[in-house]
């Protein structure tokens, strides 16, 4: 066989894989443009236009290497999509979209595995998983780096002499304020500097021990760049009496820190040796080919047949969603909010029906059922923006909410041990006890992680996903109580909650729970 009639195939495999992914994106599109969004929208995840034009470079890159290398589609890939849609529904059904999103980027490795078989996919292997870099993922870790952050801050500022009063990601200094913001925690830092410090070392042939070594320093680096830089703002907002770094600028005193301390790091890495890693030739060109045009063409076929189960399923599987609970008779038990209740207001928004008030034998504390029912994107009742703490309009404002401490406590009324979440909230000046809870096929839960898996469980039951969200808060006096009196404040609040929870059950509770 000539290498003039190898072409063929390669170019039938090639539009053979072209129209499964279109395909594959045209019948996932909520899931990509909701991903899109985020790269757009969020300075975090920018990052993620450029991870597709990258992966796309280094196969192009890698062509005359690879072109005496054979396609052999494999219909092995199949049960790996079947894997990637069932992932898919289930955080469709539960409305997790890094479930999502890690399922519909997971398609294309897996399409390009059935279309041009195993040796291919091994020699493209770190394209196609550089291709997850564009998963919009991490945001987890925004709480735990935003207290490193105030923990490094605040002890490289006293070991410096300069006097400071924290108060969780908040503190004072002689010349004004400062607080740790999710700007400064440092996640978008970290989720550029790895991908960029493996593809940095893929390029120069680094061995895979070597790539490994480079990247968990260059997330060390990148950590404690971040903390300094930090400081270092704050020094410079100090020292100046606040005329610096205390606005947008210390924002831009931030990235060209960070944007040296990334430079010298990849220069050092440059100037290693040679790269130590060897990859095998590729077989003669003439290697003979297993299958004819036929075969990518209906493996294709049959993978985008697979694919398009899903969502197929996920729609007619959200069409059960009904709702069965009746909030009319809560609401005929509760009375108007007196003034001081009526100043927090949870933060839900696109439910299907709500009831809100005092209970007439339950004083001093407010109480709001939120029902939804046929859940999708802006009518969810988890998601980012929603929950107890209040707002205004749109997801909390940190200068006027702070979420001081959450703890579980046991929901007096519930079956079986059920537990709430309770927060202690200040807003406005006031300090509130707050407790929150859900309602699910039945279950009464407090973590929103298990409310998920119960939603999506319910969906899949065929039994729909109506939910309900229950909030009850109680005044606990001025943000500058302490010690002992906000104690006793706090026991006399527990017990107003207990009261009105109770009542909730015996008297107001929803028809149909």
């Amino acid at each position: 066989m000539s290498p003039t009639a190898n072409t063929a195939f390669p170019l039938a495999a090639t539009l053979a894989f072209g129209a499964a992914v279109g395909a594959s994106v045209l019948l996932f599109l909520p899931s990509w443009q909701s991903m899109a969004r985020i790269w757009w929208d969020n300075e975090t995840y920018t990052h993620g236009l450029l991870v597709p034009l990258a992966c796309v470079w280094l196969v192009w890159r890698d062509r005359g290497r690879l072109a005496g290398l054979a396609p052999r589609p494999t219909a092995l890939a199949l049960p790996l999509l079947a894997l990637c849609a069932a992932g898919w529904l289930v955080g469709e059904l539960a409305g997790v979209n890094a479930l999502q999103h890690f399922a519909v980027v997971g398609m294309v490795p897996a399409l390009f595995l059935l279309c041009f078989g195993a040796t291919i996919t091994r020699r493209n292997a770190f394209a196609l998983g550089f291709l997850f870099f564009a998963v919009p993922f991490g945001e987890f870790l925004m709480p735990w780096l935003m207290d490193r952050t105030a923990d490094f801050t605040v002890t490289a500022l006293q070991l410096s002499g300069v006097p400071v009063l924290r108060e969780g990601r908040q503190f004072v200094l002689p010349s004004g304020n400062w607080s740790v913001v999710e700007a400064c925690s440092g996640l978008r830092y970290l989720l550029a500097a790895i991908p960029l410090a493996l593809f940095q070392t893929h390029l120069n042939r680094r061995s895979a021990r070597v790539q490994a070594l480079f990247t968990l320093g260059v997330v060390v680096l990148a950590l404690v760049a971040n903390w300094v830089r930090a400081y270092g703002i704050v020094m410079i907002g100090h020292l100046s009496d606040m005329s610096l770094a205390a606005g947008v600028d210390h924002l831009v005193y931030g990235w060209l820190f960070f944007g040296l301390v990334m430079g010298l790091a990849f220069w050092i890495e440059s100037r290693l040796p040679e790269g130590d890693r060897t990859d095998a030739a590729a077989p003669p060109v003439n290697a003979p080919r297993a299958f004819g045009s036929a075969r990518p063409a209906a493996l294709s076929l049959a993978a985008i047949s697979l694919l398009a189960c899903a969502p197929l399923g996920a729609a007619s599987l959200q069409a059960l969603s009904e709702p069965r609970v009746d909030l009319a008779p809560l609401g005929a038990a509760m009375e108007a909010l007196p003034r001081e209740l009526a100043a927090y207001r949870p933060g839900y928004r696109g439910e299907r029906a709500s009831a809100s008030g005092q209970l007439a034998l339950a004083p001093g504390v407010g109480m709001a059922v939120y029902q939804f029912v046929g859940q999708r994107e802006g009518h969810e009742m988890i998601s980012h923006g929603q929950g107890a703490l209040p707002s205004e309009s749109g997801p909390p404002r940190p200068s006027l909410v702070t979420q001081r401490a959450e703890r579980a406590a046991a929901l007096p009324g519930a079956p079986g041990g059920a537990t709430v979440s309770e927060q202690l909230i200040e807003h406005l000046g006031r300090r509130w006890l707050v407790w929150e809870w859900f309602w699910v096929d039945g279950q009464t839960l407090a973590d929103p992680r298990a409310v998920k898996l119960a939603t999506a469980a319910s969906l899949l039951a065929g039994r729909g996903d109506e939910s309900l969200a229950f909030v009850a808060w109680t005044p606990l006096g001025a943000s500058e109580s302490t010690g002992a009196p906000a104690q006793a404040a706090a026991d006399e609040a527990r017990t107003r909650l207990r009261a009105a929870t109770l009542r909730l059950a015996e008297a107001g509770r929803p028809a149909g729970l």
